[in-house]
């Protein structure tokens, strides 16, 4: 600086050497924290990801495509339903479709969800009932949001269906997978 100020602005204070740099680098990693820490069950993930995948993978069993009863994709709402229609009468109008899994209904708001056992039953009742009117109400049905997912991009070609599905089971079950 001109006469002599000095300048206390952006980067003042910082060391050029290289060995002065590299010490700011590891008293911030001891004060944040970064990468000292782990996170909670990540070793126990992280070992049995590494347990589960660390055989051959070529030789994988093939991925089963078959739909699973009652998963989230069968399940509709059913909007503007009468408030004075008895439980037990809602399951048998929608039972007729196929079999039900779990029916939730609110009374007080006057709709419904009802888990099918397969999609396609779910999209029969949907079809056939939608408009219906019931105590002079017609039926508003749709098929409920899903939501739960994980979107996997930017993995290579020589990853296949299969070994997708034996890294995210570690995890849990998993009802669907698109391509």
């Amino acid at each position: 600086m001109e006469n002599g100020s000095s300048y206390k602005g952006r980067g003042a204070g910082m060391q050029s050497s290289s060995a002065g740099a590299a010490s700011d680098d590891k008293r911030s990693i001891q004060r944040y924290g970064y990468g000292m820490r782990s996170q909670y069950g990540y070793d126990k993930i992280k070992e049995r990801v590494n347990s589960e995948l660390s055989g051959p993978q070529f030789d994988l069993p093939p991925l089963d495509t078959s739909e699973k009863k009652f998963n989230a994709s069968s399940r509709l709402f059913v909007g503007n339903l009468p408030r004075d229609i008895p439980y037990e009468e809602l399951k048998t109008i929608f039972s007729k479709y196929g079999e039900l899994g779990q029916v939730y209904f609110n009374k007080d708001g006057a709709y419904a969800f009802i888990n099918f056992d397969f999609r396609a039953n779910a999209e029969k009742a949907k079809r056939e009932l939608q408009g219906t009117e019931i105590r002079n109400r017609p039926l508003k049905i749709r098929f409920a949001s899903i939501t739960t997912g994980v979107r996997v991009k930017n993995i290579t070609a020589c990853v296949s269906n299969e070994l997708l599905e034996k890294a995210f089971n570690v995890f849990g079950q998993w009802s669907h997978m698109w391509p």
